[in-house]
Parts: C-alpha cells; structure tokens; sequence
C-alpha cells in the first residue's frame, strides 16, 4: 500500500524540516545594490516540532499512533491503537495537520480523525463516510479541499469528497469517477492539477492519469494511462515535481515516469529492486529513494540525480521487519520508518551520510496485528493558527553603535521572513532579507547593524532634514499555506 513519506500527507511529495529556533540575530545592512553582509546568530538554540507517527493495523482493524522521541526513537501514544474498520489499509493526513483519513477495505468507509494537540486520534461526527467496494489508499489535494479514494473492485472507480472547514468530508457530484479494474494507490500533483492512479494489474494502462478540474472533479487525461511494470502497488512523485516512480510487485523494478505537459507521463526507464516492492518513499531533500521490499523483507535505497533518474547506493539493500509493505521518511530527513506486515512492527531506521539507512539501536517496535500502511507527520500543535507580529521602541535613534532594534513574534512555530528597509524620502538606501525559524509565542529581539557608508549617509541625510525611516515586514506562511505579514515603520532620530 502507499504510505505517506512525510508532512503534510496529502500533499503530493510531502514536504517539512526540522526548525532550527534562533532567539537573538544580529544582522548587518549593506548599501543598497552592494550586496548584504551576512548576519551571525548568537545563543541559537535546537529543537524539532513535534512529529507523530500512524500505521494502519489491517487484520486489528485500528491505527497504531507514535510519538517521535529523542534520536528519533518510537513511542507509543495512550491509547497505543485507536479503532478504524474493516481492514484499514491507505491512510492519509491533511496539509494542516488536523484531519487523518483511514481507507477501510472491508468496511467500504473511510474513517475521518481529528489531531488533537498531542497527535491523539479523536472521532469525528460523523466517524466514516461511505465510499465504494474496497477501498485501498486515499490522498488528500495540497489545497486540503478535496480527498480522493480508490476501490479497489472489479469495476475500479476513484471517490471523491469535499473537504469542510472542519475536515469533515462530504461526497462531491458525482461522488465516483469510473476507472479501469483494482485501482490500488494514488498521486496527486503538488499543483493539484493532476491525479495518478496505480492498477494491481499486469495489462496495459496499468497507471491512469486525471486531470483536476473546478471543485476539484476528475476527468481522464488523454491520453487516459500509461503502462508501469507488473502490478504497480505505489507511486509517488519527485520533489521537484517532474518525475513519477511506481513500485512494480510482480516485476520486482521502479517504472521511472517523465512528467510532460498537461502532466502526461511518459516511461523513460525501469531499475530493478528487491522482490516483490510494495511501497516507496523519498527523502526531504528530494536525493534519495527508498523502497520498501515485501517479499524479501528488504529496503532498496538510490539515488535520485538531476533528471530524477535512479541508481542503487552501496549497499543497495538493508534488512527491515518480515513483510515491509509501508515505509515514510521522517520530517527532518533523518530517520526512515517501514510498517512490517508479517511482523506486527515498524522497522526504525537512521539515514546517515549519503541517504545511507542504519538500523536504529532499537531496531523496531510493537505495533497491532498485520500493519500496512505508515505515515509521518507534524502534529497539531506544531500548526496551530498563526499570526506573525513586528514591533519595536516607540522611538528608533540612529546614533552609535550603528544599530537599529526590533522584535519578532509567532504564535506557532515558524519559518518568519524579515525584510527590513531604510529609505532616504522614497529612495531605499539599504535593504536586506532573512528567515529565521522561531519557536511558538516567544519574543525574539533582532539587532540590525549598519555599515559604516549607510550610517554616515543617513545621518547626513537627518542633519539636511531630510526623512529617513526604518520599515520592517515579517511575513511567515502556515500549515496550510497561507501568507500571514505585518509591518512595522519609524522616522529616524538623530542625537
């Protein structure tokens, strides 16, 4: 089954980091068009937001649910397994971190959580939406607007649902797209412009391709699919968006897709893996791949070069649990986790120099009966709603040592954007731009040092009467996207 690789799941390739929290910077301005003089931060501190982890536990009928600890080992959650339904399979989270999805094989639901602020699995009301016979895998449009579902019966059909305010979903008219027979994962572009959908078939157009349309309905490409290996059972596509990899099960290889315009694929080459590769995963920075091998209880690793072309590290394979038929990467890059469905764990794995995997010293651990598919992801409280706020001394004096002062605040944690300008009239004399990452609802002074020729020229400027001001915009995006600024101006004094 597909599982995701990382935060936020439903967004195509997955993307996050770990934040590197700055709690004094000290900047330095340039003259305009000269060029910036790098800042140096002082008394930085490391931290990581927190992550959890899910597996789907198909013969349990539950999710197991981690929280991510030190190096990044797993621990169980109170409760260890939440209830889904009949055989859970495909799961999926929301680019905001709120809602998890859980495809029901037996049950033909779809099971919707809410994240609570420690990662904790909670129902919502309604628990499950109905979708048809059989579904395997769900993913979720990088908007968060729409998820889509595939059944796998012997018709094949894709349901798809709006997603409300509170994550709660709702069929969209029509509720299904019919597909070729036993559609099994899915892909969507980080555009969300276009929908892939693997076939656990050996037949021709075994990967069928949509376009996404107004309110996020589907309609077949043309040309309507593409052929993969034998019986695809995973497909993810590259970082940069212009490659799409499928696990082929029973030809045991990656099927290497270009990505045209319109979002066609086209076939450009297949590399062998371990035997019988079930699910795959990519690496936050986009170099390294990772398969997740069932029949050999394997993980294959390669590299992924500029073309998006694959080559196997050495060694090309590393031991995981009986039966990996999941696997994700952590946020920061730095661990690689597969689900083991003979094993009734999940497999801990460090990425070390060169995307290279190591077993963790705890190798693996418990998780409910037969778990299949995996997924990694920033929990709520690491998106919570956010505001960004720049503020400073009611009055800023230009006078030695050459320094202006400000103050930034997030009230979650953030990647906060600083331009900071100082203008003559209208004229910018000097500019520059920083992102420093900050922890939730603390206050972070910033020290903004002048060169030397901008100091004396703006203080020429004050003894000519001229206005001189200092504006600072912060602007910092959340969970979901969405742009969030403010801005803060003072005149000049001089003394």
């Amino acid at each position: 089954m597909r599982a995701t690789e990382i935060t936020p799941r439903g967004a195509p390739y997955g993307y996050c980091m770990t934040r590197r929290l700055v709690p004094f910077v000290v900047l330095a301005f340039a003259a305009a068009g000269a060029g910036m003089a790098n800042g140096s931060d002082a008394n930085g501190s490391a931290s990581t937001s927190t992550v959890s982890v899910y597996a789907t536990n198909a013969a349990g009928g539950d999710v197991s649910q981690f929280d991510v600890g030190t190096g990044g080992q797993l621990r169980a959650k109170s409760p260890a397994t939440i209830g889904s339904g009949g055989r859970p399979y495909g799961l999926a989270a929301s680019p905001d971190g709120r809602s998890l999805y859980v495809a029901n094989f037996y049950s033909a639901t779809v099971t919707q959580f809410s994240i609570g602020a420690g990662g904790e699995l909670l129902d919502k009301s309604p628990a499950t939406v109905a979708t048809a016979a059989y579904p395997t895998a769900v993913v979720v449009s990088p908007s968060g607007t729409s998820v889509y579902v595939a059944n796998q019966d012997s018709t094949g059909s894709v349901s798809q649902f709006t997603v409300g305010s509170d994550g709660r979903l709702t069929p969209k008219n029509p509720a299904t797209v019919a597909t070729l027979p036993y559609p099994n994962t899915l892909a969507i572009s980080l555009d969300g412009a276009s929908l892939y959908v693997t076939r656990n078939t050996s037949s021709l157009q075994n990967v069928e391709q949509f376009d996404v349309g107004a309110g996020g309905l589907l309609s077949h490409k043309s040309p309507a699919g593409v052929t993969a290996g034998g019986n695809p059972s995973s497909i993810v596509i590259s970082r940069d968006g212009r490659t799409v990899y499928t696990t082929n099960h029973s030809t045991s290889n990656i099927s290497e897709f270009h990505v045209g315009a319109g979002g066609l694929l086209t076939e450009f080459g297949r590399i062998p893996a371990g035997v019988g590769p079930q699910d795959l995963a990519i690496s936050p920075d986009g170099r390294s791949l990772y398969v997740a091998n069932a029949d050999d209880s394997t993980v294959s690793q390669f590299n992924v070069d500029a073309t998006g072309g694959l080559s196997p590290k050495a060694p090309a394979k590393i031991a995981a649990g009986a039966g990996p038929t999941g696997i994700a990467c952590s946020p920061s890059g730095t661990d690689v986790y597969t689900a083991n469905y003979n094993a009734d764990t999940v497999s801990q794995f460090d990425v070390r120099a060169g995307g290279l995997l190591a077993a963790k010293p705890q190798a693996s651990v418990r998780a409910g009966s037969t778990p299949v598919d995996i997924v990694v992801l920033h929990t709520r409280a690491a998106l919570a709603p956010l505001t960004v706020k720049v503020s400073g001394p009611a009055t800023q004096v230009l006078r030695s040592p050459r320094s202006l002062a400000t103050t930034l605040k997030c009230t979650a944690d953030c990647a906060a954007r600083l331009t900071g300008t100082l203008r003559i009239g209208t004229r910018a004399l000097a500019t520059m731009q920083r992102t420093y990452e900050l922890r939730a609802n603390r206050s972070y002074p910033v020290t903004i040092t002048l060169s030397s020729r901008v100091f004396a020229t703006a203080r020429a400027a004050l003894r000519a009467h001229e206005r001189v001001t200092f504006t600072v915009r912060v602007s910092a995006r959340d969970a979901a996207g969405r742009l969030h600024t403010d801005t803060r101006s003072w005149s000049l004094a001089m003394r």
